[in-house]
This record gives structure tokens, sequence and C-alpha cells, in this order.
């Protein structure tokens, strides 16, 4: 993920996604620029900031009008979710 990258932001557990591009991303901290108002997000509250290949989870740290800063806390590559998704699929309801 990087600056200018279009994402989308989801609050946790399954709030809706609102599209959003990086504005800068420094060590774990990342701020977005939502490109329309959504549902309202909280300091503390748990995100998925999500790219074309990496998701991340974290909480937010800060909200003005249309920029929200984020600390990130995990990142996930979506090609090894992929196959992770896959085991369990193939997994019998037994196991």
């Amino acid at each position: 993920v990087h600056s200018g990258e279009k994402i989308h932001l989801r609050a946790l557990p399954d709030g809706l996604r609102m599209q959003a591009t990086i504005r800068s991303f420094e060590g774990r901290m990342a701020s977005v620029e939502l490109e329309a108002a959504g549902e309202p997000l909280f300091l503390g509250q748990a995100v998925e900031l999500g790219g074309e290949t990496v998701v991340y989870l974290g909480v937010v740290q800060q909200i003005e009008p249309a920029l929200v800063w984020l600390e990130l806390e995990h990142r996930l590559e979506r090609s090894r979710l992929a196959e992770l998704k896959s085991v369990w699929s193939e997994r019998s309801p037994e196991d």
C-alpha cells in the first residue's frame, strides 16, 4: 500500500465498505481520505483497510471531516488468505 493508492475502509465487524485514498503511510500509521461520507467512525474502533494485494487490520486514532488516521496492527496477504480459505473449504464438517 502506498500514498495515492485507492483502497477501501470498513468498520469491523460488519461495516459497509467506504472508498478511500491513502494520503500517507509510515511505519504502522496511515492516513486515508474518504471519498464520500459513509457510516460514522469512532476513536478506538477496529477497522479493515483493504488494498489490491494486502488487507490491514487496525484501529482509528484520529478523525477529521474527510481524513482518518489509523494505527495498523496486522497485515494479511490476500494470496495467503486465499490459500487458507481453500484449505478450510476442503475440510469436512467432522474435522
